[in-house]
C-alpha cells in the first residue's frame, strides 16, 4: 500500500459514504484501498447536520495540482471546513 493515500480524519460518528462505500473506522478505510487516483488531494465528507471531515493526504511522490503534502511531516494548512463554507 505504499502508493495509497494515508488517511487522517476526525472521529466519524456512525457510517459515512465515500465513493459509494460505507465506512465506519480507519481500518475499514485502509482495507477498502481508497486510491488517490479516484480523488483530488483532499476530500471532505460532510454530513447534513454535522460537518465531518475525511482528509486524504497524498504521498510526496504523487503530485495533484499545486498542493503537495507529506503525511509524516506536514498537515494541510487550509482547513477542510473553509472549503465547505464557500
Amino acid at each position: 500500500m505504499k502508493n495509497y493515500a494515508t488517511v487522517a480524519f476526525r472521529k466519524i460518528k456512525g457510517a459515512e459514504q465515500f465513493n459509494g462505500l460505507e465506512i465506519h473506522n480507519t481500518r475499514e478505510i485502509l482495507s477498502k484501498n481508497i486510491h488517490p487516483h479516484l480523488t483530488h488531494t483532499n476530500i471532505c465528507l460532510k454530513k447534513i447536520t454535522t460537518k465531518i471531515m475525511l482528509i486524504l493526504l497524498v504521498p510526496k511522490k504523487m503530485r495533484y495540482g499545486q498542493k503537495m503534502w507529506s503525511a509524516e511531516k506536514q498537515k494541510p494548512k487550509r482547513s477542510c471546513r473553509d472549503s465547505l463554507d464557500k
